[in-house]
């Protein structure tokens, strides 16, 4: 369906809506920050460790920054969260995927990869771990 509507529909329109959602997310955002409902690293840490991860563990992230709320520091602070819980013994890892959609329509425009450079289009979390010291992308 998704595909479908994207063939039939204008660009522009597609634009618009896009562009409609990530408002309505920072609205939504700016809101909760404003209503003092902020989620914090410590609030972060305490719910990986109720959900039973540990120091050495090995943990494989997808994420919606958006989809948790307000955080106090963004990206950054739920990353030291995981990398806190896990210690230097575990492994973090996130999808870092170049395109959205897809795979293969991304390959068909035969883009220019770059391992170290090119970024992930897999949201905000998975972008800033991907330029963080220590950080093997594959």
């Amino acid at each position: 369906m998704r595909k479908l509507l994207r063939n039939i529909l204008p660009q522009a329109l597609i634009d618009i809506y896009k562009q409609s959602k990530k408002n309505k997310r920072t609205d939504k955002r700016i809101s909760l920050k404003e209503n003092n409902q902020t989620v914090t690293e410590q609030q972060i840490f305490d719910a990986l460790q109720n959900i039973g991860i540990a120091k050495g563990d090995t943990v494989l992230v997808h994420s919606s920054l958006s989809k948790i709320g307000y955080v106090d520091g963004d990206a950054k602070t739920i990353i030291n969260a995981f990398k806190n819980i896990l210690g230097t013994e575990g492994t973090l890892a996130m999808p870092a995927f170049p395109g959205m959609g897809f795979s293969y329509d991304y390959l068909k425009s035969n883009p220019v990869f770059d391992v170290k450079r090119t970024p992930s289009k897999m949201g905000i979390i998975t972008e800033e771990f991907r330029q963080q010291q220590h950080v093997i992308r594959s």
